[in-house]
């Protein structure tokens, strides 16, 4: 089954017509349809590991709240993010804290992700890039990165970054 996926062209992602109220995302894969969350594990698993990074350090300076923490839909934009990369069938998710790392702790570790403290987060954004990379698990293939303040990332985007990923010997960076 595995050299059908990696030679048949499983990156074409058909959408129904007809979409129903409560209806669960579901593609069409070679003529049989499939749930999201199903392909994307079966894609993981067969594609290589992949990690997240989720970049939640700064001092939201613009804003006049904290970014991570803002609710949309009943959740901050951190457990946005997480619950993200947790539906397309991430397991290892880190999450990078600086400014108000101390609040921000108990919501990371109760959406399941983990948290990596960055001590140099007011020289920017690229000293939480480089404490995140040094924070996935060796085995990992490829990761994601996502600010945490870009919280509404459609869930079928994670799966065209990685099948994109797959379809390139070693591209340095896929991008939607």
């Amino acid at each position: 089954a595995a050299e059908k996926i990696k030679h048949a062209n499983p990156y074409r992602w058909n959408r129904p017509r007809v979409r129903q109220r409560n209806q669960k995302d579901t593609y069409l894969f070679r003529s049989q349809p499939l749930h999201l969350n199903n392909f994307v594990m079966v894609f993981m698993q067969r594609q290589g590991k992949f990690s997240a990074i989720i970049l939640a350090a700064g001092f939201s300076s613009r804003m006049t709240a904290f970014k991570p923490l803002i609710q949309i839909g009943g959740k901050s934009f951190v457990e946005h993010a997480i619950a993200l990369f947790r539906t397309a069938g991430i397991e290892d998710i880190v999450t990078v804290l600086g400014h108000r790392a101390p609040e921000m702790l108990p919501v990371v570790r109760a959406a399941g992700a983990r948290e990596v403290i960055n001590a140099n987060h007011p020289d920017g954004m690229y000293s939480s890039i480089q404490a995140g990379v040094q924070a996935v698990e060796d085995s990992c293939d490829a990761f994601f990165l996502l600010p945490v303040d870009i919280p509404l990332v459609r869930p079928s985007t994670v799966p065209q970054l990685a099948a994109a990923f797959a379809r390139h010997s070693a591209p340095p960076v896929c991008y939607p």
